[in-house]
């Protein structure tokens, strides 16, 4: 059984979406773990289209497959404006 790995994606207007999105899109990553990241969805989507990588995006992590294939799962914390 491959673990879950929580990952943070930083900054929702910085690099971090656009990098998460890149080195989630590595297959090999699935085969040791699923992983979920932690942040925005909406900038994980649009790094996904700005790499043209159009991995499968989740909105909940309870909504992921239990898959090899590359795909991200993303748990929005509902934080109070200015966390």
């Amino acid at each position: 059984m491959r673990p879950i790995i929580g990952i943070t994606m930083g900054d929702p207007a910085g690099i971090g979406p656009e990098i998460a999105v890149k080195s989630l899109a590595k297959k090999e990553i699935y085969e040791k773990c699923i992983p979920i990241v932690i942040g925005d969805f909406e900038a994980l989507k649009e790094a996904s289209e700005f790499t043209e990588l159009n991995l499968e995006l989740y909105g909940q992590a309870s909504e992921a497959k239990n898959t090899s294939a590359p795909s991200i799962s993303c748990s929005s914390p509902n934080l109070p404006a200015g966390i």
